[in-house]
């Protein structure tokens, strides 16, 4: 079972939610006796569905999606809730929707949501999106940038946007673990960003660089957590961030 919807919102979380948010929706670190934390051992719902999702689009030709805390929130809440109540609807009984929703997990764009049902894994859930022409096509629209998941026993949220001005970097489709610093990155900004640099530390930059949508990057030395700074230019610079954790 699935349903889709298109929706917006407008309202601007707070950095120090944003930043708290970011910490509890992505997967969890393992901290050894030593300096370096353990590679994470369990993925979030929402990366889960990033790596179905992006598998899905690359098939297709299409640029990954960058999960966003907030919309993770977003469907996560919806998930729970009709887990929670035994519904299945993109409006809760009391009329309260994505829209809602959105704005109260702070994301400051449209949305579009899938909500599917009955379905043990991320890859069955996106698989069935595929099969419906309505969730297939935000599923593979070419101008969402970012995504969240949720999920509840077998409820499962997908809601996707685009932030104005916000170009997202995506290493390796998103996965949350690499085996080498050669990565490769997708810089989202097509017909948008003239110029672009990158940053293991967001200090020392490489030189700007005329924009293409994808290329390597070598990450710093070291196992652990990688943090890698994309300026995109597009008449303003805009810094973005990613991250993910380098295995020994």
């Amino acid at each position: 079972m699935a349903d889709n919807i298109a929706v917006a919102a407008e309202l601007i979380l707070p950095m120090a939610l944003r930043t708290l948010l970011a910490w509890a929706l992505t997967p969890t670190l393992l901290v050894g006796a030593g300096t370096t934390p353990a590679a994470p051992v369990a993925l979030s719902p929402a990366h889960e569905v990033a790596l179905s999702v992006n598998q899905a689009r690359r098939e297709f030709g299409l640029p990954p999606l960058k999960i966003e805390p907030r919309l993770a929130l977003a469907a996560q809440s919806h998930a729970d809730d009709m887990a929670a109540r035994g519904y299945f609807d993109h409006c809760a009984p009391e009329g309260h929707g994505p829209s809602e929703r959105a704005a109260e997990s702070g994301y400051p764009a449209a949305i579009w949501e899938n909500c599917a049902l009955g379905h043990e894994d991320a890859r069955d859930a996106v698989k069935a999106w595929l099969e419906s022409e309505g969730h297939r096509a935000t599923l593979l629209s070419p101008s969402l940038r970012e995504m969240g998941a949720g999920r509840s026993g077998r409820y499962w949220v997908l809601d996707c946007g685009a932030r104005s001005g916000v170009y997202p970097i995506v290493i390796e489709n998103d996965s949350p673990i690499v085996r080498s610093r050669r990565v490769a990155l997708y810089l989202h900004g097509q017909n948008r960003v003239n110029w672009v640099r990158l940053s293991n530390d967001g200090k020392n930059y490489s030189p700007w660089m005329p924009y293409q949508p994808e290329m390597e990057w070598e990450l710093s030395e070291g196992a652990g957590p990688k943090t890698v700074y994309y300026q995109a230019y597009d008449g303003k610079i805009r810094t973005m961030v990613d991250e993910v954790y380098l295995s020994r």
